[in-house]
């Protein structure tokens, strides 16, 4: 009964044990406990009035590309390292004209495509990220609230 308790545990301590990442504030896809970097950039935030200043402003971030270089599956799973994740957020992007881009607010109202995860603290100040639903094809980032900077994938596609 001890040895089946033992088992029971280093089973349970496998399924939620996750390498650490080294670098503080950087997501790393988690593939077969292993991870593997996203696409890095740096979003440009761009405002610019609509209908003569009338309709208001559309505020937008965007990166560089189409499409992302990192393909991965409907329902990847993500690893951060960092003091607080709730300021981190995922977003879909639109892609379009050579890159992708969110629309973060118009007319003063924000309207970010946030993307819903489930997150679970596995060790101190280490975190999974798992998307709560599928992921349709398209093109998404992790971004936090505090900076543009940009952990980047695709899902479809090859």
């Amino acid at each position: 009964m001890l040895v089946a308790a033992i088992l029971m545990l280093s089973l349970q301590q496998l399924q939620t044990s996750v390498p650490k990442p080294e670098e503080v504030g950087v997501f790393y896809h988690l593939d077969n406990q292993k991870l593997l970097p996203l696409e890095r950039q740096t979003a440009v935030s761009e405002a610019r009035w609509r209908m003569l200043g009338f309709g208001g402003q559309r505020v937008t971030a965007w990166i560089k590309g189409e499409r992302s270089p990192v393909r991965l599956g409907r329902r990847p799973q993500f690893v951060l390292r960092a003091a607080d994740p709730t300021k981190y957020q995922l977003y879909r992007y639109v892609s379009k004209k050579g890159r992708r881009e969110i629309v973060l607010a118009v007319g003063g109202r924000a309207q970010p495509m946030t993307v819903r995860c489930r997150v679970t603290e596995v060790e101190p100040q280490v975190y999974r990220f798992e998307p709560a639903e599928d992921l349709p094809p398209g093109e998404y980032g992790f971004s936090p609230s505090d900076s543009n900077e940009t952990f980047n994938f695709g899902v479809g596609g090859a």
